[in-house]
């Protein structure tokens, strides 16, 4: 498990119903949750998680190996209330997939999180061994018993990382409130330090839907503790001359022009992934959420990568869509060459990547399209975009980009 780190960039200046679902756990009294109907109904009634025009249909949709897959890792959210977080029997689901369930501050409504840590069932790691440590951030109203269906929990048992999924939500149930992340990172980074054997070196975020734009807040507030970062489509905020916060708080609408320049003296790197049946991708300007990210904007997001891309304009983001040979390109909205375009198949489907790669030959960045899919996360992304984000890591004193080298 030994890696090697390699010196990388030098720009830092400092010193939801269908068959195949199978319960987890029996039944609970206080079974009171929303049902695999609920769920399926909120991609039928909603077009932006799924997008008649695109050619979603929920009927077909149902018979797919995503739909199957989704609706099982949902099972124990489906069973269970956030009052039974801590019941054994999900514990142990938990442990049989490889991972310790360990949940911090349960009491606290507003501060609590859980941390999923390989137990040694498929990888084994030396007494020394740190772990990589992933933050999953949340959709809204996705509660921690939904936001382990994602797919980082089960991972992190298989490839050898603790991950981390904080909560911010109301406990009403009101919208996220994307600034606790921001605000909580560092309570639990000091957690982690205390109780865990972590690289800090090896510090990733992967945010859904709305926690997409926590992660992007999170990026950005800490630029020199991440080493790298995986959003959606609808994360990417716009930018302007001053920065806009909401509700007074610490969590950015618009960033600053001063807040890209200051992550791009870090570089970010990022991977973009989204389902095919969403309206948010491909960053095309043929649909209304992803009209809603100007062509400067999407030129500034890649500059943080440090990758090296094509120009992106008005035109081109139009004729990509609409004119490209490129099935890579058609689908997530970027211009992709033939040599930066991959076609992988993973649960049932296709999975449609395209990277950018910097100066030093790297991929810095990645957009990731999956064929069929509606607006939900989905194992195979979180593979890929592992695969992409555990690539990199940050010196903890300089800041500057590395390169993990197996």
């Amino acid at each position: 498990m030994k890696k090697r780190l390699i010196r990388l960039l030098a720009t830092i200046s400092i010193a939801g119903l269908c068959g195949g679902n199978v319960l987890a756990v029996e039944p609970s009294s206080l079974n009171d949750v929303k049902t695999a109907e609920d769920q399926l109904n909120y991609f039928e009634t909603t077009p932006a998680a799924g997008n008649r025009e695109k050619g979603y249909n929920l009927e077909e949709f149902k018979e797919t190996q995503m739909c199957k897959d989704m609706l099982s890792a949902l099972s124990n959210y489906f069973i269970y209330t956030d009052a039974d977080q801590d019941n054994e029997a999900i514990t142990n689901y938990w442990a049989s997939k490889g991972v310790t369930k360990i949940y911090h501050d349960l009491d606290d409504p507003e501060r609590q999180w859980a941390v999923y840590m390989p137990n040694g069932l498929y990888f084994e790691a030396d007494e020394d061994y740190e772990y990589p440590v992933v933050f999953c951030l949340h959709g809204g109203n996705n509660t921690i018993l939904m936001t382990e269906s994602y797919g980082w929990s089960e991972l992190a048992g298989k490839e050898g990382f603790i991950t981390v999924i904080p909560w911010a939500q109301a406990y009403s149930g009101g919208d996220i409130d994307a600034n606790l992340i921001v605000e909580e990172i560092p309570r639990i980074m000091e957690v982690l330090r205390e109780e865990y054997n972590i690289d800090e070196t090896r510090i990733y975020a992967s945010g859904f839907s709305a926690g997409g734009r926590s992660c992007i807040n999170a990026l950005m507030a800490y630029p020199d503790l991440f080493a790298a970062g995986a959003i959606q489509p609808t994360s990417l905020f716009p930018s302007g001359e001053e920065a806009v916060y909401a509700n007074d708080s610490g969590y950015k609408t618009v960033f600053s022009y001063e807040d890209f320049e200051r992550i791009t003296e870090y570089t970010m790197p990022l991977i973009i992934y989204g389902g095919t049946f969403e309206s948010c991708w491909p960053i095309s300007l043929d649909y209304d959420l992803a009209r809603q990210v100007t062509s400067e904007d999407l030129t500034r997001y890649l500059n943080i990568t440090g990758a090296n891309f094509p120009e992106i304009t008005d035109e081109t983001r139009t004729s990509i869509a609409t004119l490209s040979g490129s099935s890579v390109s058609r689908l997530t909205g970027f211009d992709f060459t033939l040599e930066q375009s991959e076609i992988v198949q993973k649960q049932g489907t296709n999975c449609f990547i395209g990277s950018y790669y910097n100066d030093d030959g790297v991929c810095t960045f990645q957009a990731l399209a999956v064929e069929g899919m509606v607006h939900w996360p989905l194992y195979c992304e979180a593979e890929i975009e592992w695969e992409f984000m555990s690539q990199f890591a940050r010196d903890t004193e300089t800041g500057e980009l590395l390169y993990v080298e197996e």
